[in-house]
């Protein structure tokens, strides 16, 4: 049977990619929701359940007060929405565990890994060689459906090249082509990072990068002062090479400046979150539910019912209140203290630490954390998993 899970679990972090890519086909939500269902209530009865996270409880409980204590239109779903929430989370994240939800998401995590190295790394060629790849949503976006996904990706991919390029040289015998690879994928996930033109993203990146520096030489500081310089310095005297690819970027500073505001895209929607947790601070206004939408020209109320909050952790504090938002930080902050003051498998820890921070800064501006049919939402949740699971036994597999 445990083969049989293993390459489910394959499938479905190749399937949670393909939902992004814009040169494949797509499942349909549904069927998306159906497969995550089965497995999960399959391995839920064949494995049982030796753990459950009362922390992550206690924040559905708060998820389900806050829908029933509101009025809160049917086109937005509240109750499908949830449903399929603790479906999802409940097989990848770290809601229940047994050594068969161990193995579910020890799998989907190293595939999915291994789909965005190959494929954030990858998507600049389709800029440089004529692949025939059509752009997405917002311009190129390699091989992804919009530079909004392509710009994480990348980013993630940039975290686990490096995470590569100092395992294969912390053998006693490395091998040099191996190396030089690696390499080669630090500088093409880097360059796909840029192309992307999302600043949260790099910014994010930039930090979760120095995590993993920190981590890997937190006893040896001097040693991650001169990787950081060297890094640095490398990064500035490359700067004619990679200069020409920042177009995107120079554009978004230059829009943002014209209207003297950096985080102009972003500030009205998160002063429309902070409107609706204004109207409901204890318990929010409601799972899955949005009252505006941030833009003045259709402030209908988003009557389409399509959820985009503008902030993970805005849309958490608006959506479940109060106490909602305690129980998701405290969780939260959980993991980053283990994490930072772990001293098992540095190399292992500094990565998954990285990835954390990465999504920390990112969640400030992007809002995926409750929407369980989203790539983004996936791997978080996925990351969250696999975390728990380093901590309760020590096992992990990046890629």
């Amino acid at each position: 049977m445990n083969n049989y899970l293993r390459y489910a679990a394959m499938g479905l972090g190749f399937i949670a990619i393909n939902q992004v890519l814009i040169i494949s086909p797509h499942l349909s939500q549904n069927i998306y929701y159906a497969l995550m269902g089965l497995l999960f209530v399959f391995v839920l009865f064949s494995g049982g359940v030796q753990r459950f996270n009362a922390i992550l409880g206690v924040f559905l409980f708060i998820c389900v007060i806050s829908i029933v204590m509101n009025d809160i239109p049917s086109r937005f779903q509240p109750w499908f929405r949830l449903v399929s929430f603790i479906l999802v989370i409940g097989l990848i994240g770290p809601l229940v565990s047994s050594p068969k939800f161990y193995l579910i998401r020890y799998f989907a995590f190293s595939k999915a890994n291994l789909a965005i190295l190959v494929l954030g790394a990858g998507s600049f060629l389709t800029r440089v060689l004529p692949l025939g790849v059509p752009a997405g949503r917002g311009g190129w976006s390699g091989f992804f459906i919009h530079t909004m996904i392509l710009g994480p990706m990348a980013a993630i991919a940039l975290m686990i090249s490096f995470y590569l390029f100092y395992l294969e040289k912390g053998k006693d015998h490395p091998v040099k082509k191996r190396v030089i690879f690696f390499q080669i994928c630090i500088g093409s996930s880097f360059l796909s990072l840029l192309l992307a033109s999302s600043r949260t993203a790099i910014l994010a990146c930039v930090a979760g990068l120095l995590f993993f520096f920190y981590k890997i030489y937190q006893e040896r500081f001097t040693k991650f002062l001169y990787s950081i310089i060297i890094v640095t310095v490398l990064t500035a005297g490359s700067y004619p090479i990679w200069s020409q690819y920042t177009t995107g970027i120079q554009q978004k500073m230059e829009s943002s400046e014209k209207r003297g505001d950096l985080t102009a895209s972003r500030t009205s929607i998160w002063q429309a979150r902070l409107m609706e947790f204004s109207m409901s601070p204890l318990y929010g206004i409601g799972f899955s539910h949005l009252m505006f939408t941030g833009d003045s020209a259709k402030d209908d109320k988003a009557e389409d019912g399509k959820i985009e909050p503008g902030s993970s952790f805005l849309a958490v504090l608006a959506m479940t209140g109060i106490l909602g938002f305690s129980a998701f930080v405290i969780l939260f902050i959980g993991y980053l203290i283990f994490l930072l003051n772990s001293k098992f498998d540095m190399l292992s820890t500094a990565v998954l630490g990285s990835l954390l921070i990465f999504f920390t800064l990112h969640m400030i501006a992007e809002g995926y954390v409750l929407s369980s049919g989203g790539v983004l939402f996936f791997y978080f949740w996925l990351l969250l998993g696999n975390i728990d699971m380093f901590k309760q036994t020590g096992k992990i597999s990046i890629i």
